[in-house]
């Protein structure tokens, strides 16, 4: 049986047809009576009956607590009262899933959904609280849409690995269409290192009753024919760095539009030069991963760059950098560090008191020497899974596990026996995200840069709008609006525009009245 009603007409009695008024028209009525405006012209600016406005009108309070009441659920459904032990748990959440972004490791709903129920357990730990929390995909779909954070959906790993073998394809009918030759495309992203972290044991050796792993971000690239490499940049919570002119890497304390400052005041221009120098097209393809926050449109007057994203969840297979060249940098970056140690071993000086000294300047030496020393082959070699048409076979490159056998050999030379496999497990931790106990440490260094900018922001100068400016303002509207009712053969259309405009400008005429009050009860 149909569930449709059967609606019986009379005969010879036509139903009057009922309009149904919309509460924004409604709050249009009240503001335009409110603000002055004859009933007679907003029932012609609105085609509405005389009666239907003073209805209208009879119920102001109603209809404003309901237009209130529809945009503020509309904006956002419904505010509940969260626990300090939930906002602290989803602050550290997101800061973990951003940096596992930032070093492409998997992050998927169930992984969410067991870190933030770890987080929270070791929260209400240490605070003695004995709230619980279920870790629901309810609350798994609120949290990431109020984040808006990037949280990868699997499908099956079969399913990245076809992308990873199909894609190749797509890139090289790219770079074709665009004629780009191996010195014109680019790699950049994101690199975790713990810049002051040894093997295991050495600890002891050093006499550090706590184990230290400051984590910091850079920024790594260069071509695909490896002749050019982009200054690395680095992302640190202090500013004290900035205020050095001759360190040797780019530096910010902010990651807040990073990319964006580092592509326009930094990529561009070296870009621009290195082809303008080596008789090259202006044009160069620049290939980003699928990390949040890339830059996706380009406007540079010194470079026509075309920027190409790797396909989601297939980036780590891909992506140049994770082919060899990070693994290579972190592993120089170790040795680089076992070097300065033998250097204050021969000229006497204590393990420990050398390693006390190693702060972030010696570190920013390491990481410029330690990408001087990946070489061309190596950041030629890594594109052999995106663009193996580009690879160039070089001969006598030295390979990671020759780093690694040197390393060991300095450890020999300072009394320390490293072995190969803790600087294999300490090389693989660059890769991971930080430990719980980190990300209080980073949500501490975000805070501290927040309240940095706060400062900044007071230290400006406040504008004062000034009476007269305000009253100039107002007269050249009043005398414009003037004009058009003038000339304009639609009274109705230039009256409902002035109306609408005088709505506006109420804020401003409410500041001349304040101010001339205020005018008349000052002593003269």
């Amino acid at each position: 049986m149909s569930s449709e009603r059967c609606v019986m007409s009379v005969p010879g009695k036509a139903k009057k047809e009922r309009k149904t008024i919309t509460i924004e028209k409604k709050m249009d009525v009240i503001r335009r009576m409110e603000s002055g405006e004859r009933r007679s012209a907003v029932c012609k600016a609105l085609h509405l009956a005389p009666s239907t406005v003073s209805t209208i009108m009879g119920n102001v309070d109603k209809i404003k607590r309901t237009y209130t009441g529809a945009t503020r659920l509309s904006s956002s459904r419904t505010t509940y009262s969260r626990s300090e032990a939930m906002e602290e748990m989803e602050k550290l959440l997101v800061l973990w899933v951003e940096d596992s972004n930032r070093n492409n490791v998997l992050v998927t709903q169930a992984v969410v959904l067991e870190k933030a129920k770890t987080l929270f357990d070791e929260i209400c730990m240490q605070s003695g609280s004995t709230e619980t929390f279920n870790a629901s995909k309810g609350w798994f779909h609120r949290f990431k849409n109020r984040t808006k954070i990037q949280i990868t959906k699997v499908s099956g790993e079969a399913t990245n690995i076809n992308v990873a073998e199909i894609y190749p394809f797509e890139f090289k009918r790219l770079i074709d269409e665009g004629t780009y030759q191996s010195d014109l495309v680019f790699s950049v992203g994101e690199v975790g290192l713990y810049w002051k972290k040894l093997p295991n044991g050495m600890y002891i050796a050093c006499e550090e009753e706590v184990e230290r792993t400051d984590h910091l971000t850079l920024f790594l690239g260069g071509n695909a024919s490896g002749t050019f490499k982009l200054k690395p940049m680095l992302v640190y919570h202090s500013e004290v760095i900035m205020k050095d002119s001759e360190i040797p890497v780019l530096c910010r304390c902010s990651e807040k539009l990073i990319f964006s400052d580092w592509y326009t005041t930094y990529f561009c221009p070296e870009v621009a030069q290195f082809c303008a120098v080596n008789g090259l097209p202006p044009k160069v393809m620049l290939v980003l991963d699928n990390a949040p926050g890339n830059l996706q449109e380009t406007d540079n007057d010194q470079l026509e760059v075309e920027i190409v994203c790797l396909p989601p969840h297939a980036s780590t297979l891909l992506k140049p950098l994770d082919q060899g060249v990070i693994a290579t940098f972190n592993a120089c970056y170790l040795r680089a560090i076992f070097r300065g140690i033998a250097d204050a071993v021969q000229s006497d000086a204590k393990i420990s008191d050398h390693w006390k000294s190693y702060d972030i300047f010696k570190g920013i030496t390491n990481i410029d020497s330690a990408w001087e020393e990946v070489s061309r082959s190596c950041m030629n070699s890594a594109w052999s899974k995106l663009w193996p048409e580009a690879v160039i076979n070089f001969t006598g490159s030295e390979s990671i596990s020759d780093i690694i056998d040197d390393i060991c050999g300095i450890s020999k030379l300072i009394g320390i026996d490293v072995q190969p496999d803790d600087v294999e497990l300490l090389l693989k931790s660059h890769f991971e995200p930080p430990p719980d106990k980190d990300l209080l440490e980073l949500a501490e260094q975000k805070l501290e840069q927040q309240k940095t900018a706060e400062e900044v922001e007071e230290l400006k100068p406040t504008r004062m709008l000034e009476t007269k400016h305000v009253q100039s303002f107002l007269d050249k509207i009043r005398c414009a609006f003037e004009e058009i009712c003038d000339n304009d053969p639609d009274w109705e259309r230039s009256h409902g525009i002035q109306s609408d405009v005088n709505i506006l400008l109420k804020p401003y005429y409410k500041i001349l009245e304040e101010r001339s009050a205020k005018l008349q009860h000052s002593p003269s």
